[in-house]
């Protein structure tokens, strides 16, 4: 679901791909979407790198479509309401990310993105990824909600 105080709520349709790429600290990242229930209407991509400088560090390097890029720092927490997980098995969890650096090209659409959060979850139980991306901009200068989805994976 696409919201904002700029903008008529909309919904969408998405594919994230997540992909390893063997012998490099980074995952390859990409999101498509588009007009729900036609795929043929593109609406926004994204793609780039997913790094992990520590532990439970992670970045998020993007360029979107519409000009913007975004580099995004954070952290992954374990959710400890989960039922027990032993040491072997998937494990919940939370990544939060707040952007760090944005960069547009000159002839972006306004009003300019001046600060990006998203929060990505987890859930091993139901096996379920959701998402919430919230973003200010030079008309709305506080975080609002912009984008959130949830997705079951694809074997």
């Amino acid at each position: 679901v696409g919201e904002g105080s700029t903008m008529k709520d909309f919904k969408y349709d998405e594919e994230i791909e997540i992909m390893d790429n063997g012998s490099q600290p980074f995952l390859f990242y990409k999101s498509q979407t588009w007009v729900r229930g036609n795929k043929e209407k593109p609406m926004h991509s994204e793609s780039g790198f997913i790094r992990f400088p520590s532990e439970k560090g992670v970045d998020l390097v993007v360029s979107q479509c519409t000009g913007i890029t975004e580099i995004s720092s954070g952290d992954i927490a374990d959710d400890k309401d989960k039922t027990e997980q032993k040491e072997d098995q998937q494990k919940s969890f939370t990544v939060t990310l707040s952007s760090c650096s944005l960069g547009r090209v000159p002839t972006a659409n306004d009003p300019k993105v001046t600060q990006v959060q998203r929060v990505y979850k987890y859930d091993c139980t139901a096996d379920t990824f959701s998402y919430e991306i919230s973003k200010a901009d030079t008309k709305t200068p506080e975080l609002t909600k912009h984008l959130s989805g949830s997705f079951k994976r694809q074997k």
